[in-house]
């Protein structure tokens, strides 16, 4: 269902400002400096609500009304042609529906606990407000094989369904999942919660297996593959936590 809310919005803080500055301009001899000071702050506000809507929610509203996903090339060696047929064609759509644009670049700044505040480099990120995703197609100093780069891809995208599809309570519960497992996806996994979330579930999608424990994939399984309608076959290694998930398709 598409959401008209920032739509709805844009045209008041819009017709919010119109009325201001025709109020401000007219002719009130009685007026007082509070009223004044008033319309001055009316008119801010207006312009701040309506620049916070174009900026953050504009992309993702017209992705949401015209279906059009953006694919911006920001002077990478890969192109976006590329980008379309080698990864996003490979990925079950549904899994990145919801995001309303991919720009590939050559620099990405992130943050990280473990490096106490500092800025490095890392290899996407993904904007909860404007449902946009940034991937680094290559790494200056780590060669990045293509299924990395998928996974890149699926984790982020898995970003966006963790703070758009999952419920405030589905969410604590993977927490409490996080806080008491035994078997990782990946050592970045363990940063958080979210991070966990989002490589448990792009080793599933690209790699079709994954190290991690019962209750996390029958999670996943529940509240991840069912609601989008993907199809799997699951089976576990007779040896350690390690699933493999056979013939993952769309239906």
């Amino acid at each position: 269902m598409t959401d008209y809310t920032p739509i709805l919005l844009m045209l008041t803080s819009f017709s919010m400002f119109i009325l201001c500055c025709l109020n401000a301009v007219s002719k009130n001899d009685k007026s007082s400096r509070a009223e004044l000071i008033g319309r001055i702050t009316a008119v801010f506000l207006s312009l701040a609500i309506f620049a916070w809507i174009s900026s953050y929610q504009g992309i993702y509203t017209m992705h949401e009304i015209t279906g059009n996903r953006i694919l911006i090339n920001d002077k990478t060696v890969m192109t976006t042609d590329y980008f379309k047929q080698t990864v996003l064609d490979t990925l079950p759509p549904q899994t990145y529906e919801g995001i309303a644009q991919i720009t590939l670049t050559n620099h990405i700044k992130g943050q990280n606990e473990q490096y106490k505040g500092k800025g490095f480099e890392t290899l996407g990120i993904y904007y909860e407000i404007s449902h946009t995703v940034e991937l680094l197609p290559e790494a200056k100093h780590y060669y990045l094989s293509p299924t990395e780069f998928k996974r890149n891809m699926a984790h982020e995208a898995a970003h966006w369904y963790w703070f758009d599809r999952l419920t405030p309570a589905q969410r604590a519960q993977w927490t409490q999942l996080y806080q008491s497992t035994q078997n990782w996806a990946s050592e970045y996994a363990t940063s958080d919660e979210k991070e966990d979330f989002a490589e448990t579930v792009s080793f599933i999608i690209v790699n079709r297996a994954v190290v991690t424990d019962p209750a996390k994939i029958a999670f996943i399984e529940q509240n991840y593959l069912k609601p989008l309608n993907i199809t799997f076959n699951e089976t576990k290694s007779s040896t350690g936590n390690f699933y493999v998930f056979d013939l993952l398709t769309q239906k």
